[in-house]
């Protein structure tokens, strides 16, 4: 009689003792958002770090993009930061909205847009 696959595999097993026993994966400490998968996940968590290190390094990316815009004669348009385009909103509605520059010049928000 012929051994079983349970059996072939029993007979071939190998023990590992504990200097070469291989680790289980650390359970992840993020979980995927609802309805994201976990392919998604890893993208997102990609970008995250990709913008992290653009946002480290951004006067040197924006000089490497510049010297190859003016290579091919393009003009380098710079992308607006989130805290720049917060405050080119905000002075867009005070020139639409005179009046809310008062109420925004107290010392509490003052001392608030300062830090």
């Amino acid at each position: 009689m012929a051994p079983t696959a349970a059996a072939k595999a029993a007979a071939t097993k190998v023990h590992l003792d504990e200097s070469t026993a291989v680790d289980e994966a650390p359970a992840p400490k993020l979980k995927p958002k609802k309805g994201e998968t976990i392919q998604q996940l890893k993208n997102r968590l990609r970008n995250e770090a990709e913008r992290e290190v653009l946002n480290t390094h951004k006067d040197e990316v924006v000089t490497i993009t510049q010297a190859k815009y003016d290579a091919h004669g393009l003009e380098y348009i710079r992308r607006l930061t989130e805290e720049e385009k917060a405050a080119k909103q905000i002075e867009e509605y005070f020139k639409q909205f005179p009046e809310l520059r008062d109420h925004f010049n107290t010392p509490l928000v003052v001392a608030l847009a300062q830090q």
